[in-house]
């Protein structure tokens, strides 16, 4: 279903390229109110969802070796300030992170896979 969706999403930005969020197609083809309606209701669940996945990454992180002993606020309150200095640059300065991000990803899981010799197979 939401491939589905997805298809048609991008079938509309296609056929009808607009300057502006999802919610234009709404206001456009089926009315503006309704548009609007959509549009705080998608910003509205994301406000109430993001908490949540700052929470999910506090617990995450208290997984990690040296960071029992630290407070949740320690680690929501950088977390926030990325998160808002992200939105300040806008969908460029998304995709820049997301790049920079991705490649700290394969470099990790590149590092981790093949220099790793903490692991029982590589006696030191």
């Amino acid at each position: 279903m939401m491939y589905l969706m997805m298809q048609a999403l991008a079938e509309l930005a296609v056929m009808y390229p607009i300057n502006g969020a999802f919610t234009m197609y709404i206001c456009r083809f089926i009315d503006p109110s309704w548009g609007f309606a959509c549009g705080w209701q998608y910003a509205i669940s994301w406000l109430t969802v993001l908490p949540f996945e700052i929470s999910a990454a506090c617990n995450i992180i208290h997984y990690w070796s040296g960071s029992q002993g630290i407070n949740n606020a320690a680690w929501i309150t950088p977390l926030l300030v990325a998160l808002i200095a992200i939105q300040f640059f806008g969908v460029k300065g998304y995709g820049e992170v997301s790049a920079l991000l991705c490649s700290l990803l394969h470099y990790e899981t590149t590092r981790i896979t093949f220099l790793n010799r903490s692991n029982s197979y590589y006696p030191s």
